[in-house]
């Protein structure tokens, strides 16, 4: 194919090698000619944009979340347009729980679905109704219909596997992820998620043997020796977590919550002082706030330091205010945290003040969660009216949680009915 300068690659080359190709492969030139569309239509006219994309798409699918969000901002900041990366976008920040700017791009990326192929129209809509509309089972049937329309998809399969892990349907995303091999024996990601089907079975020799392969298939990346960690930590062997985890943090010490994991491990080892080390590590490194913060202050209070604990929320609460309203979850966070130091301390009606203003202040962002925060609210009542030995009336909240279980079983997040059930045990 031939062309002229880099920008004919998206403008026709890649269109003619395509009709070559079908035509090499026997399709007819008249199904060729009524179904191809050009792939600047489908995807972006512009190769920088392109170029940034396949490079995020990379980095995410081998976790390095980071580095793909700020390749799949350029790829946008270049073309606007471009509804693949807006999802893509999306996905890491629905990860990193910025839902407020997930569910603005996602919204971007559905407004310009006409660009895209009919199977990216599909992936955008299944994640809308995922993430928008709160609909799982419109999510999994969306899944089901991009395998049957293109069963070699291979990320399809993933997904849709992934969602049958979630809902702890094993043997079924076993069947997935086991299908995405016989197509491509070197797709990595699959032997993940077959380990991790196998460990939550507690298979878990099983579960080391996939990963073990998943590993030399991704020969010095993180993530493999991450997953054993997760494992290995399943198994109760904290010691073998701790030297994986370390692997990692050696490989990439910017790897996703490397800190906190390396920090819980040691704290349940009860070696506070060096979970604390390595938060003040990660801490330092940061410029602006996060969740270590909170984890910090937690393992502060959980010895008996309450002071320090208060001073570090409170810290964390007037940087938020001072980096204006994108910083506005450090409060709402933190107040969630001091409604559960309240709590332990007795001290129940500061701790409703304060559990309040979170689940007011968060049901206000993102509305598709909003059930699960009024279960969060309902399960905090319960439990002081338990400690208030007024066990009649938490079973009232108890059973409201009940009522409201069946809009919320269906939903990835398993903490509605943890609550519930933890809430259960209390009153019992």
């Amino acid at each position: 194919a031939r062309g002229d300068g880099i920008a004919s690659i998206l403008e026709n080359q890649i269109d003619f090698l395509s009709r070559e190709i079908s035509k090499g492969v026997g399709l007819a030139e008249a199904r060729i000619t009524t179904t191809q569309r050009p792939i600047a239509d489908v995807t972006t006219s512009s190769m920088q944009a392109y170029n940034y994309f396949i490079r995020g798409r990379e980095y995410y699918e081998k976790h390095f979340e980071d580095d793909a969000m700020r390749l799949f901002e350029r790829a946008t900041a270049l073309d606007s347009t471009f509804a693949t990366a807006l999802y893509y976008l999306a996905q890491i920040y629905g990860n990193k729980n910025e839902l407020r700017k997930a569910f603005d791009v996602l919204e971007k990326a559905k407004s310009y679905a006409n660009k895209v192929s009919e199977k990216e129209i599909l992936w955008i809509e299944a994640s809308y109704a995922s993430s928008i509309e709160k609909n799982r089972d419109k999510y999994l049937s969306l899944l089901e219909e991009i395998t049957h329309k293109y069963p070699k998809d291979k990320r399809a399969r993933r997904l849709l596997g992934f969602r049958y892990e979630r809902r702890g349907l094993y043997d079924k995303a076993i069947a997935e992820f086991s299908k995405i091999i016989d197509l491509n024996p070197s797709f990595a990601e699959a032997y993940n998620r077959l380990g991790y089907c196998y460990a939550y079975k507690g298979e878990f020799v099983r579960a080391i043997d996939y990963l073990q392969h998943y590993a030399t298939l991704a020969p010095g990346e993180p993530n493999p020796l991450d997953s054993m960690a997760e494992v290995y930590l399943s198994m109760g062997d904290v010691d073998a977590a701790i030297a994986k985890f370390n692997e990692v943090y050696a490989i990439k010490p910017d790897f996703p919550a490397i800190h906190y994991r390396l920090a819980y491990c040691y704290a349940l080892k009860e070696n506070y002082v060096e979970a604390l080390k390595i938060l003040e590590r990660k801490l330092k490194k940061d410029s602006i706030p996060n969740n270590y913060h909170y984890v910090k202050a937690f393992f502060e209070y959980f010895q008996g330091r309450k002071e320090h604990a208060f001073r570090e929320l409170d810290q964390l609460v007037q940087l938020g205010d001072s980096l204006g309203a994108r910083y506005a979850y450090l409060k709402r966070n933190v107040e969630k945290i001091l409604g559960s130091i309240y709590f332990d301390l007795g001290e129940f009606e500061t701790g409703l003040i304060a559990t309040g203003k979170h689940i007011n202040h968060v049901i206000e962002i993102p509305p598709p969660w909003e059930s699960f925060f009024l279960e969060y609210n309902n399960f905090y009542h319960g439990l002081v009216k338990v400690r208030l030995g007024h066990v009649d009336s938490a079973k009232f909240y108890l059973d409201m949680m009940k009522a409201d279980l069946s809009q919320t079983e269906s939903e990835i997040d398993e903490r509605p009915k943890f609550y519930r059930d933890q809430l259960e045990a209390e009153i019992l």
